[in-house]
């Protein structure tokens, strides 16, 4: 997801679609000539690794290609869950700007961040599972341009716009994110995203259940809370 340039006071930019299934890419590329998917109509494609999935890192190029191919208007985001190394990174550099990828997020695992030290990569480099609140990024503010906030993470929206106040103090961009939840739980990342250069609210959507007033999902839009999800 993307947060657009209007104020999200209007709406939110939803554009993220998971590949977490990455055997049937090439079903989803059959699809984008025929029955309309998810990913249609997304700007911004985020493509997730499985943590420690040694096939999924031999086989980046070919998936990304597929990807790219199948939608080169789009811009993707990749969430490698830490299953990468700095040799994997260096090795797929010109092949992720190629395919217009946008940021890599949590590249490696957590607690491994100083490997990327003296890294002079191309694209921003985000850090997720190792931002768990704002006493960690200083430490991370040398290897990192990219924030992922999660309130569930972080343990709420005071603590959550302490991050923000962080990044913004030492010119570091910022995702919202989420650790699925109900509409209840996405709607003070709102406020947050007023922020952020990526946005990932779409929690409600992965879930069967839903409050009885919830956030209203159109293509790739969330827009704000009515009153009656508050109660």
């Amino acid at each position: 997801m993307r947060l657009d340039s209007k104020s999200v006071r209007n709406n939110l930019s939803s554009r993220k679609v998971f590949f977490n299934d990455w055997s049937q890419i090439h079903r989803y590329r059959d699809d984008i000539n025929g029955v309309q998917t998810d990913w249609c109509y997304q700007d911004i494609i985020e493509l997730v690794s499985g943590a420690g999935d040694k096939l999924d890192c031999i086989m980046i190029p070919e998936r990304l290609l597929a990807i790219h191919q199948a939608r080169p208007d789009a811009e993707l985001v990749i969430d490698a869950n830490g299953a990468w190394s700095v040799d994997l990174l260096k090795q797929h550099a010109p092949l992720l700007e190629t395919c217009r990828v946008r940021m890599v997020e949590q590249p490696l695992p957590a607690g491994r961040d100083q490997e990327l030290q003296g890294l002079d990569y191309p694209l921003p480099l985000c850090a997720d599972e190792s931002c768990q609140s704002a006493a960690d990024l200083p430490a991370l503010k040398g290897w990192y341009q990219v924030f992922n906030i999660k309130l569930d993470k972080c343990g709420g929206l005071t603590e959550a716009l302490r991050m923000v106040a962080w990044c913004r103090e030492h010119g570091r961009q910022m995702m919202v994110g989420n650790m699925l939840g109900s509409s209840l739980a996405m709607a003070p990342g709102f406020v947050v995203a007023q922020f952020c250069s990526f946005v990932d609210l779409d929690g409600p959507l992965w879930q069967k259940t839903d409050q009885a007033v919830p956030l209203r999902f159109e293509a790739a839009k969330i827009y704000p809370p009515e009153p009656g999800l508050w109660g």
